[in-house]
């Protein structure tokens, strides 16, 4: 049961983070009706950042599952 509501709980967050990129991209292009690809650059710069805490400098585990 604790398995299910971590994962649900994860899942929600997951999708949240899809939804408020989706939605910068939509906003983006129906105001200037060009495709705005700095979104995903914004996300790979945090996904770097992310490695790096972990796994360059040795940073700790932040959660459990």
């Amino acid at each position: 049961m604790e398995q299910l509501i971590a994962y649900t709980i994860i899942g929600i967050t997951t999708g949240a983070i899809y939804a408020v990129a989706a939605s910068g991209l939509v906003v983006t292009y129906t105001t200037s009706g060009i495709f705005n690809f700095a979104h995903g650059a914004t996300g790979m710069l945090a996904a770097f950042a992310y490695w790096q805490f972990r796994f360059g400098w040795g940073g700790r585990r932040l959660w459990r599952c």
